[in-house]
């Protein structure tokens, strides 16, 4: 142990003196020892646990106190740890009332890969051990982190090896476990053959210790072709690479200028060198060793000077790209996540500079932070703003801008001006930097400055104009903002083909209203406050399923499993071992069945009603509510008898069978599977099919999005294989399979649903709604992919009554979607009012764009359906269960019942509804324009970032003005002759867009167009992990990752338009040439092997990017190789030509499939292309929140030249591409209007730009080889040329 800490401490990051070297040395060996500490969990138990830091595999673990190390609790890997926290600063604590243990003995750590951090709240027994935690723990991350690649490797190894350990119980590692256990988990599967060759290489035994274990891995994951197939030059006795090859390696390939610093290498080679002998001489590679160093981090594509801040920070805040943060305090959604002071801090410490508050009244005078009138919960804006000042300047020390969304009354504006002076102090901006200033201040002048943007009180009427919007829109706010409806909470609505009420979040604004499919009723409650996770039983309860059904010791079968066979089950068992089955003599009861002596005995498990609910027993003194709770009576006490007293003990599980279960039929059809399936219209309602004449097969056929798919599965075995083709997975019954998909997505985002496995006796029940249509595609199993549901929209202009069952009524001004246009010209079909694909008279519609479209969908994808009130009454009132239920009458005849929680809320939405049915269409005859107060004390405190209306039309105006936009306002500038006029607006002023309100999920717009066009602030929703957030986090990874990038000069120059190449002032084109050729340590997205594909993309201005018809984006096949996850080979080559390179981006995305076809995101890298070495370069993969995934990586080869150094062949090029786009448009056009022979005509020629392109293509890469080969090749190569000369002439 003691030489491993040494070689962890060589590699050390720190480079203080002997003195702190030597502190942190010692502080280490304590941590590794370990200390009894107190942990504090979610259901305020605190107890005592060992913490130690196991420094082989740099883990935090702890365990019991009494425990073996062995059986540990709980592990963190280090390199998760984002921050060390001195004193009571988390929700445990916060739940953990305790006055006498003091701050200064407590410490929190903060660690994950994802936006929420994990907490782990522990109590030192003083405040010098904690200091020794907090100090250690933040050290030790942080070497961890800068770790060379070798011992990176070394330390998953072990992780790993350890885990074989722990599973097998042995302390060497066999055959079966690497193939058993190691495989699957480094996503790996080698043939057997294969394997017990490349064990018999490393070790003649059977049981491997942890160095051959690293032996068998290095053999395992080296691929010869990758370094054969164009660097065999450097190593030509095909078994080194010497110092001076290495040398040129670095000059010649990587134009990396270290090559020539002969110590600099040495120093290089020496991390990678496995032997140590070599550490001592003239260091060389071996094979291995280069393609490691290959791999690495270290070799990286992305250029580790821009780790630091390299940009001028002397420009005006204009000339910047600022990270903004939109709707900063939530962690998730916008309708029921929570709202938390730990999303501030995250923020902030991702480098985010722009943050926003969203201000209301609270109590007491104390405003508070939260998405009004949703259910998402509420924070103090004084617990806020301590976080922001304690966060604010831990990661960059540029100025942070709050954005604050003030709904707040003057007397708690005035408490906010108050809160801000006393908690920042200094720190707050209230005063102009200059004087005399006549343009925004920069960075530089700024720093460790908080600048609060808000409205200011006017200097005069003109001002008063500008400021008379709110923040969060340039107006009135617009009707679909959730916060601005009339009413909104939980409602309920009855699921007939469930039985029972389900809640709903319900919001109604002027005339409709809208709610979202089946939510939880406490969404926001604070995590674990009731305790440590739900048992199934409880889970199965809550799902109106018996408890009993999910409980080991309950043998399911309806017809009852008959005694001989139940006593053949306990024949071998020993006294106490029991189960519960369904009786075959009482129908309806059950039966304990016990053995006793050897023997196995039955009773009769009663049943009768009390009070309309069933009651169990064995005698009648003692009742139970439920089989669950009799069986734990008598696990405690006896069961009693004149002969006997007898516990019960141990459970004997069922044997799983799908037999029995509801979801499976024997033998029955894909047709009336689809018949079954169209009867139950729930997404995830599922069957699983087999098949009398062959055994082996079987079909699980579900619903999804209206339609009804099937996916084959194969027993093999006593596997079950589901899907076909390269993407299966494999389960041991089929009950595991439906189990997994209960908790795994089978298809995009739906699993099957527990509630709804389709039998015969579900389906009777239903009421089948013959006029349902389910789209469906042509053959047997169809390819997810051809589904394409109608998304068309329209507005009724005049009022329609049906006139046949098939046809829709619906009043004048509805909504209806998924409209079909091509069966009739003259008849249409949509859905509206519940109803689905029905008939309607097009000459009563309009189409509708998307923004009206958003006004009908408010609540985003999260919505469900919407009730139109205009016209509606309420004609009834009743008691249903435990709910208040009123029936509403629709305008057109429908009627639905809804159900309120008690008799307060009862009254209060009907009164609403009552008051939004009598509304005429006209808002603007009962919206009164909101009076918008500011506090002067809270107006004095703004200098810059003053927030006025946009109002393009008024510039120039005041440079410190600062204006906000919706996403869908901005849509208006950010394209077309609009777009020069607004660039022209942010090279003097500040604007800041921010996604629309329909986007309740929380989910973002692309930010390239409103970056292109100058904007400063793009704000987005940080906690979510989509495409735009990762763009976001490569735009800010440059400049040391401080939260400002300079935007380029051409941006500054007035002939720059966004959307124009011909206008840029100087422009210097690029051709990028990349070859994929490998990865390796691919992460599994499912149960089985990948086979992965990488898609590469230029992301940057129109002309550019692939999002707006570019061609500046490839695909490589799959590899289908037995290693395909753990070091899959690739090795295709594309070619972008990039117009305008400061602007873009360079994305890769590495994707499996699942089982039917759909891409499955396994890992991306982003980065800007002006910051990307050439050469061949590993590129290190992250997952979708942009944190780095353990080891992943590819491996590329990346050339940037002068696109315009063969200028014709450029020029050509550029003007096929114009071509293709063109012609994009055209067939889209003519798709859109029909006419498929024009499609099948214009593709055609596009098939022929395509071939042109890509022989110019070639063209111009021969030009270059041969531009190439003129260059000085190495001195060696130079060397090896001339003996071959000279033995020739000989």
């Amino acid at each position: 142990m003691a030489a491993t800490f040494i070689l962890d401490g060589a590699s050390s990051s720190f480079n203080g003196d002997v003195a702190n070297l030597m502190f942190k040395e010692r502080l280490w060996r304590k941590l590794e020892v370990g200390t009894c500490l107190v942990k504090l969990f979610p259901n305020r138990k605190k107890e005592r646990r060992t913490f130690r830091i196991k420094m082989e595999t740099r883990q935090l673990i702890w365990f019991r106190t009494l425990a073996h190390v062995n059986k540990t609790e709980g592990c963190i890997d280090l390199q998760e740890i984002k921050e060390v926290r001195s004193g009571k600063r988390s929700k445990d604590f916060e739940r953990f009332t305790d006055e006498t243990t003091s701050a200064t003995c407590c410490f929190v750590v903060l660690y994950g890969s994802e936006f929420n951090l994990n907490t782990l709240s522990c109590i030192a027994p003083n405040t010098e051990e904690c200091a020794d935690w907090v100090k250690g723990l933040t050290f030790l991350t942080e070497d961890t982190i800068s770790s060379p690649y070798p011992l990176q490797v070394e330390r998953w190894l072990r992780k790993e090896f350890y885990e074989i350990e722990r599973l097998s119980g042995k302390s060497l590692v066999q055959f079966k476990d690497v193939k058993s256990t190691f495989q699957p988990r480094a996503n790996v599967k080698i043939t057997t053959a294969k394997l017990k060759e490349l064990f018999q290489e490393v070790s003649k035994s059977t049981e491997l210790g942890f160095d051959e274990f690293a032996q068998l891995y290095h053999s395992m994951i080296f691929v010869k072709e990758i370094v054969a197939l164009d660097l065999g030059r450097y190593f030509p006795d095909q078994q080194t690479v010497s110092l001076h090859r290495m040398q040129d390696f670095l000059v010649m390939e990587q134009n990396d200028l270290v090559g020539q610093d002969c110590n600099a290498v040495i120093e290089l080679m020496t991390q990678f060198l496995t032997d140590p002998v070599r550490q001592n001489k003239e260091p060389y590679f071996t094979v291995m060793e280069f393609e490691d160093f290959l791999f690495s981090k270290e070799n990286g594509i992305w250029d580790p000077g821009n780790n630091t801040v390299m940009q001028s920070m002397d420009e005006p805040l204009c000339k910047y790209w600022i990270a903004s943060s939109h709707n900063t305090y939530l962690t998730g959604d916008q309708l029921k996540s929570e709202s938390s002071c730990e999303a501030y801090a995250r923020a902030l410490r991702m480098g985010c500079r722009c943050i926003e508050l969203d201000c209301w009244d609270g109590p007491k005078e104390l405003p508070i932070i939260t998405h009004a009138f949703t259910m998402t919960s509420k924070i103090k804006f004084l617990d806020v703003i301590k976080t922001i000042r304690e966060h604010a300047f831990a990661t960059s020390e540029f100025p942070v801008i709050l954005s604050i969304e003030d709904h707040c009354s003057l007397p708690q504006q005035r408490n906010m001006a108050k809160y801000f002076q006393d908690v920042f102090g200094d720190m707050l901006c209230v005063a102009p930097v200059d004087k005399d200033e006549k343009q925004l201040p920069s960075p530089n002048k700024l720093k460790g400055k908080i600048i609060v943007k808000h409205k200011k009180l006017p200097d005069n009427e003109q001002q008063q104009t500008a400021i008379s919007g709110t923040d969060s829109e340039d107006g009135f706010p617009a009707e679909q903002d959730l916060r601005f409806s009339s009413k909104r909470g939980i409602l309920y609505l009855e699921d007939r083909l469930a039985r029972e009420w389900t809640p709903h979040y319900f919001v109604l604004n002027s005339h409709k209203l809208f709610y979202t499919g089946e939510t939880g009723e406490n969404s926001c409650e604070e995590e674990g406050a009731g305790g440590d996770e739900v048992s199934e039983q409880e889970e199965a309860a809550t799902n109106g399923q018996a408890p009993h059904l999910n409980a080991p010791w309950f043998h399911c079968s309806k017809e009852g499993y008959s005694r001989e066979y139940v006593e053949n089950l306990l024949s071998k068992m020993s006294d106490g071992a029991f189960l519960v089955r369904y009786s075959t003599t009482f129908k309806g009861d059950y039966t304990l069945s016990f053995v006793r002596q050897g023997k196995a005995n039955h009773c009769h498990i009663k049943s009768r009603q009390e009070r309309g609910r069933e009651k169990y027993y064995l005698v009648d003194q003692v009742a139970f509510s439920s089989l669950t709770e009799l069986i734990n009576y008598y696990r405690d006490h006896p069961l009693r008898s004149n002969e006997f007293q007898l516990k019960l003990v141990e459970a004997i599980p069922a044997i799983q069978t799908h037999e029995n279960k509801d979801w499976f039929h024997t033998n029955l059809s894909k047709e009336e599977a689809e018949d079954m399936l169209r009867r139950v219209p729930r997404d995830g309602a599922f069957l699983i099919r087999g098949r009398v004449s062959d055994s082996n097969l079987f079909a699980i056929s579900f619903r999804v999005e209206r339609r009804i798919l099937h996916c084959r599965i194969k027993r093999d075995g006593n596997n079950y294989i589901i899907g076909d083709g390269d993407v299966t997975a494999t389960f041991e019954s089929l009950n595991e399979l439906v189990q997994y998909y209960q908790t795994h997505p089978l298809y995009k985002s739906v699993k099957l649903n527990k509630k709804f496995p389709v039998s015969r006796e579900l389906v009777d029940r239903h009421i089948f709604d013959e006029q349902e249509d389910i789209y469906d595609g042509a053959g047997i199993y169809t390819d997810p992919n051809c589904f394409q549901a109608p998304s068309i929209s329209v507005k009724a202009l005049y009022d329609y009554t049906a006139h046949r069952p098939d046809e829709l009524s619906f009043p004048k001004n509805a909504i209806i979607f998924n409209v079909d246009t091509k069966q009739d010209k003259d008849w249409w079909r949509g859905d509206y009012g519940g109803k689905k694909q029905q008939w309607f008279p097009c000459n009563h519609v309009v189409q509708i764009d998307s923004s009206q479209k958003e006004e009908e969908t408010p609540l985003g994808i999260m919505q469900q359906g919407a009730i139109d009130v205009r016209g509606a009454e309420i004609v009834s009132t009743s008691k249903v269960n435990n709910l208040y239920v009123f029936k509403l009458r629709l305008l057109v005849g429908a009627e639905r019942e809804i159900g309120c929680s008690d008799t307060d809320e009862l009254t209060d939405w009907i009164q609403k509804i009552r008051e939004a049915s009598q509304l005429p269409d006209n808002l603007e005859t009962h919206q009164s324009e909101r009076s918008y107060k500011i506090a002067k004390e809270l107006s004095d405190l703004i200098v810059y970032c003053r927030a006025v209306t946009f109002a393009p039309d008024k510039f120039p105006r005041d440079f410190r003005e600062m204006s906000s936009l919706s996403e869908s306002k901005a849509e208006k500038y950010l394209t077309g002759q609009k777009a020069s006029a607004f660039v022209s607006i942010n090279r003097m002023q500040l604007t800041r867009i921010y996604p629309k309100g329909t986007r309740v999920e929380s989910s973002n717009y692309d930010p390239m167009l409103a970056w292109n066009c100058g904007s400063q602030f793009v704000a987005l929703n940080y906690q979510t992990p989509d495409r735009s957030m990762q763009i976001n986090a490569a735009r800010f990874l440059v400049n040391g990752c401080c939260g400002y990038v300079l935007q380029p000069e051409c941006m500054r120059s007035e002939l720059y338009n966004p959307s124009c190449k011909v206008a840029l002032a100087s422009s210097n084109p690029v051709t990028v040439s990349l070859r994929i050729i490998a990865a390796r340590h691919l992460p599994k997205t499912g149960r089985s092997i990948s086979c992965p594909s990488v898609e590469v993309e230029v992301i940057g201005a129109e002309y550019d990017s692939s999002s707006y018809g570019g061609s500046n984006k490839y695909k490589t096949s799959k590899d289908r190789n037995e290693a395909a996850g753990f070091n899959p080979l690739w090795n295709e080559t594309c070619e972008f030509d990039v117009v305008n390179p400061e602007l873009a981006f360079l994305r890769f995305v590495v994707q499996d499939e699942d089982v039917f076809g759909e891409p499955s995101f396994i890992g991306q890298a982003t980065y800007p292309m002006p910051s990307l070495r050439s050469g061949y370069r590993s590129v290190p993969l992250k997952n979708s929140y942009s944190e780095e995934l353990e080891l992943a990586s590819l491996l590329v080869h990346l050339d940037v030249s002068r696109a315009n150094e063969d200028q014709q062949i450029y020029q050509t090029l550029q003007q096929l591409q114009e071509e293709s786009q063109n012609l994009c448009q055209r067939i889209e056009e003519a798709r859109l209007e029909g006419d498929m022979a024009k499609v099948e005509e214009m593709r055609l020629k596009q098939s022929e730009l395509e071939d042109l392109k890509r022989s110019k293509r070639e063209e111009r890469r021969r030009y270059r080889q041969r531009k190439l080969s003129r260059q000085e090749k190495p001195k060696f190569l130079q060397k090896k040329k001339l003996s071959s000369v000279s033995l020739r002439s000989n």
